[in-house]
């Protein structure tokens, strides 16, 4: 919210002229190592509401995705349900269980398959029901 707000205060200043460009301090500047395909590898051991975020944030490169005894599944959408019952890792039928929270898988990628909604995963697909992941 810290960047919405400062947008929302400075964007019509900006626009108007009446803010003044300033380069940025390169000694200050920092930067972070590029994306590998591994960065979107969903653990079980982190919070359900990081993971979703996650997600959203990978869903065109690396993607997120989780291995489990049915191999590669790429998750491409997902929200978040604060009660996990059963163990940390599991998978049932509405998505991952987390150390905190579940993660509800709404749009899955099998290995070697099409995106689709969970629900027709369930149907079709692999039994991943009471399986768990592997990190």
């Amino acid at each position: 919210m810290i960047a919405a707000d400062l947008l929302r205060d400075s964007i019509g200043p900006w626009l108007a002229g009446e803010l003044e460009a300033r380069p940025q301090d390169e000694a200050q500047a920092t930067t972070t190592r590029p994306l590998r395909k591994e960065d979107g590898r969903l653990r079980a051991s982190v919070p359900a509401r990081y993971l979703e975020r996650q997600v959203r944030a990978y869903v065109v490169w690396p993607g997120s995705f989780l291995e489990s005894p049915a191999g590669r599944m790429i998750v491409h959408a997902a929200t978040v349900e604060p009660d996990a019952p059963g163990p940390v890792g599991l998978i049932d039928h509405v998505g991952l269980n987390t150390v905190e929270g579940r993660l509800a898988f709404r749009t899955v990628q099998p290995a070697g398959g099409r995106a689709m909604p969970w629900e027709h995963y369930l149907r079709g697909g692999p039994k991943l029901v009471g399986s768990s992941i592997v990190e």
